[in-house]
């Protein structure tokens, strides 16, 4: 599709089609099965980066043995929020905060909205957290941000350490077949 390839970009989606192994999930799904270190490899997941407890692996920033998880969980914490429910004291916290103008794009009830962007006085309560917490305006530093819950979503509980539980087993899906879906359309065009 990249190299304007139409004949064989039809081809090859034409293939991945007709394994009959990917299918869409429902809106409701989303949230407890694709950003959910509970699930990994579902059928809307095409191809995922694999992450989760190895061996023997810490959370060690080493070369020489494996880490646990990936670091999303840690850099989706809105800077300054502090509780029980995520990383504390983490120089990198509050890496990927969203812009306010992406949050007022959305219609109020659009369920995208309401499920995955939160802003300052909003509720929140992710997976991992034992108690929703309160985006409190005076705690966060990040004044005109919005925050992703997709990967915000509190400690792994099976995270085999107290430090390697903020570093979370959710696995990264790289090409959903949503995605793949309105690539093929593109194709089709």
């Amino acid at each position: 599709m990249y190299k304007k390839d139409w004949a064989n970009a039809k081809k090859a989606s034409d293939d991945l089609i007709a394994l009959g192994k990917y299918s869409l999930l429902s809106f409701s799904d989303l949230r407890t099965k694709l950003f959910s270190p509970s699930s990994a490899n579902i059928a809307e997941s095409i191809f995922e980066l694999q992450y989760g407890y190895q061996p023997g692996g810490t959370v060690s920033w080493s070369i020489d043995k494996p880490d646990y998880g990936n670091l999303l969980n840690v850099l989706c914490t809105p800077l300054g929020s502090f509780s029980d429910q995520h990383i504390t004291n983490a120089p990198f916290k509050g890496q990927v905060p969203l812009n306010m103008k992406l949050a007022n794009s959305y219609d109020p009830t659009d369920r995208r909205r309401l499920e995955f962007v939160k802003t300052k006085g909003e509720s929140y309560k992710g997976e991992g957290m034992p108690t929703t917490m309160f985006l409190d305006h005076s705690l966060l530093a990040q004044k005109n941000s919005v925050f992703s819950t997709k990967w915000f979503i509190g400690p792994d509980k099976a995270a085999p350490t107290s430090n390697a539980r903020w570093f979370n087993g959710v696995n990264i899906v790289v090409m959903r077949y949503a995605e793949f879906l309105l690539n093929y359309a593109e194709i089709l065009f």
